[in-house]
């Protein structure tokens, strides 16, 4: 667990607004020890009460190394809001798509009333179901770069339009707006002329430059990034309607394939379970194989081969690591498991397995360069970006940037 931090007023705060309540991965994932290191209080606040209409433990806690504080009214978010002070910086991570952009004008019309600084960050790129694969790097450049230049309000018409559009509907822009490598889903009127872009990497690529500065030693092994199949939360809450196996005829055939794949590679396979599992919940469905259920880049490091059954986000960190990966799939698997994985292996000529139909391979081939090159700048790493950790590069830019914090 994260080490809790001073209590002290004195220091400025940095308060992430959550719609949902935080996880100890999100304490990771969020920079908190980077903030703590540079003199801020970090406070988690939960918005899932005001978007679900389910009461949530008033009560602050330290669960993930800093407070949590969950809010039922908003009523009692604005009073928070003002009393924060010039020195405080909230990071909105709610309600910033551009298509979510009226159903939380409530929440962003607070903004304009408190004195905090009121920044946003947007995740990276992932790989969708239904996309036509972006086989083309100057595609997706020209695209990126079309998109950066409606945010920057490039065009002074674009840029007047919002400005009224914003007077009319008593918003706040965005001081800060930090950027994995996704810049095409922002509300384009939380955006000024004012606004401080950077575009960076997703926030697993910070675990990439630890992994390369241990320098991790290969080992004999092939890792299997889980995916959790029928039992993803995200297909547990759709009732499992996609997956026409249960979860216990999915796994015991994953766990045969594997078993084929391990003695043709002549490796043994071990499971990166995936981050949303809870530990020792997937023991039962993966035995005898070796399952873990923390620190998936040290895996893929350590790891000989990488094995995917689906567009997992870890596959930006197999291919930062230069990873051999093979692309294992299923004709009873879901078109939404199976077209994210078609995708990466046609942007990065990735190996492929149809577990049902073909042999296992006795050997993976490297990943294409240019290809690999290719899935890094548009879901990974945006091309030029520091190669600073994402945290430890915000911290600083509020430190230098935000009133009363130099």
């Amino acid at each position: 667990m994260l080490k809790s931090q001073d209590s002290t007023e004195e220091h400025p705060k940095v308060i992430f607004l959550l719609e949902r309540s935080p996880s100890e991965r999100d304490g990771q994932r969020f920079g908190i020890w980077n903030f703590q290191t540079a003199g801020y209080r970090v406070q988690f606040w939960n918005l899932e009460p005001l978007l679900t209409e389910i009461e949530v433990n008033h009560g602050g806690d330290e669960t993930v190394g800093t407070h949590v504080r969950h809010f039922n009214s908003r009523v009692e978010l604005c009073k928070a809001l003002l009393q924060l002070r010039s020195r405080d910086t909230c990071v909105c991570l709610v309600g910033i798509d551009g298509s979510e952009a009226f159903t939380f004008r409530w929440l962003h019309k607070m903004f304009a009333k408190t004195a905090a600084g009121f920044t946003a960050m947007s995740a990276a790129r992932t790989l969708s179901a239904g996309l036509d694969p972006p086989t083309s790097q100057v595609r997706l450049r020209l695209r990126d770069r079309l998109h950066h230049t409606l945010l920057t309000d490039a065009s002074p018409r674009l840029g007047t339009l919002r400005h009224f559009m914003r007077l009319v509907l008593r918003l706040r822009p965005l001081d800060f707006l930090w950027l994995g490598t996704e810049v095409s889903n922002v509300n384009r009127l939380l955006v000024a002329s004012t606004t401080r872009i950077s575009i960076l990497h997703s926030l697993d690529y910070d675990l990439v430059l630890r992994e390369r500065h241990l320098s991790t030693l290969e080992e004999n092994v092939a890792i299997l990034l889980d995916t959790m199949g029928p039992l993803h939360p995200d297909f547990v809450t759709r009732n499992e309607t996609y997956f026409a196996q249960s979860p216990e005829s999915y796994f015991a055939n994953l766990r045969a394939q594997l078993l084929r794949l391990s003695l043709s590679l002549g490796l043994p396979i071990e499971v990166a379970a995936h981050p949303r599992c809870p530990a020792g919940a997937f023991d039962e469905h993966y035995a005898p194989f070796v399952i873990h259920y923390q620190n998936t880049c040290h895996h893929i490091a350590r790891a000989k081969v990488v094995i995917v059954t689906s567009g997992t986000t870890a596959l930006g960190m197999a291919v930062a690591l230069a990873k051999p990966i093979l692309v294992a799939l299923d004709s009873q698997w879901p078109h939404e498991v199976t077209s994210p994985a078609h995708m990466f292996a046609e942007i990065t000529g990735a190996q492929t397995w149809q577990t049902d139909k073909d042999s296992p391979p006795s050997s993976v081939r490297n990943l294409s360069p240019s290809g690999a090159q290719r899935f890094i700048d548009a879901f990974v790493k945006y091309p030029d970006s520091p190669d600073t950790p994402f945290w430890e590069f915000v911290a600083e830019d509020l430190r230098r940037r935000l009133p009363g914090q130099n």
